[in-house]
């Protein structure tokens, strides 16, 4: 009976585990002001590829074997705006669109202070604008592999992320060691 329990509660751990594993496709761009925008993708299902187009303050995601659910609008505008002015210039953007060869391409897009960049639009004037935190996800979005499989995708952007400065970190390494050399000394040097 124990043999039989163990045997129900493994299987039932790997369907929750693999079972659900398959139908998320996430994708991550982080945006840390220092180089190009870092994208990273999971691992996806069989017959869906990607291709990966990075910039300075941009970056494309190609998906190609998987397309936008049917009720899921062609083409969709999701802006990010700072804390400090909710309905002002969107800091960030992310496109989600529909290609016209059925492909699902993601674009994320930073404002950027080279001379001559084109300004992003007003949040005022985007269909979607949510406030830019440490992580901003997306709302879900279904999507259709090839092979009439169902997924879901899932775009979140961690956009000007504070990094430490050097100096900081010096500071904390250095009251680290001097906190284990007082309880060195406390301890009669053993």
């Amino acid at each position: 009976m124990k043999r039989l329990l163990l045997m129900a509660v493994t299987a039932s751990a790997l369907a929750m585990m693999y079972g659900h594993a398959d139908a998320l496709i996430t994708i991550t761009f982080v945006d840390d002001d220092s180089g190009p925008v870092q994208t990273f993708i999971s691992p996806l299902p069989t017959g869906v590829s990607s291709f990966i187009f990075p910039g300075n303050d941009t970056a494309q995601v190609i998906l190609v074997g998987v397309t936008l659910g049917p009720d899921v609008p062609v083409s969709q505008v999701i802006g990010l705006s700072e804390a400090a002015d909710p309905m002002g210039p969107a800091s960030d953007l992310i496109q989600i669109v529909r290609s016209s060869s059925g492909d699902t391409v993601i674009v994320f897009q930073s404002d950027s202070d080279a001379p001559g960049a084109v300004p992003l639009p007003r949040c005022d004037a985007l269909p979607t604008c949510m406030p830019e935190t440490q992580e901003v996800f997306v709302p879900d979005l279904p999507l259709v592999t090839a092979t009439g499989g169902s997924e879901t995708l899932r775009v979140s952007a961690a956009s000007d992320v504070v990094v430490p400065e050097p100096a900081v970190l010096l500071m904390i390494g250095s009251g680290l060691v001097g906190l284990g050399a007082l309880r060195y000394r406390r301890s009669g040097g053993r």
